[in-house]
């Protein structure tokens, strides 16, 4: 997570509104808006939001670089590694993370 928060620039000042899900929501758009081809934002689906794979009382935000996709291409083959959060925020939002090894055994971040 800190290296996306380095290499797309995103820190606290990217909070939009004072209400978290319509920060999120304005800050993915205009991820969107303004990135285009180079928007890591994979799969966005706000609450209360229709949606034809999820309910609509769920949340899910996917983020993957040109970088991580690279990466999964090159070593994902060889490992896939999933860990989830649970009861770290007030929401009770869990955090899912992809991640493969590298050649040098290393864990690297691909979602």
């Amino acid at each position: 997570m800190n290296n996306i928060s380095r290499d797309f620039n995103i820190n606290y000042a990217t909070r939009r509104h004072k209400n978290d899900a319509v920060s999120v929501d304005l800050w993915v758009n205009e991820m969107k808006s303004q990135l285009k081809e180079d928007c890591p934002i994979l799969y966005y689906k706000a609450q209360d939001k229709d949606d034809n794979f999820l309910e609509k009382k769920d949340f899910a935000l996917i983020i993957m670089t040109k970088f991580q996709a690279k990466q999964i291409l090159k070593f994902g083959p060889n490992k896939i590694c999933i860990d989830g959060t649970h009861g770290t925020n007030a929401y009770d939002i869990q955090l899912y993370i992809i991640m493969t090894v590298d050649e040098y055994g290393t864990g690297c971040l691909v979602a």
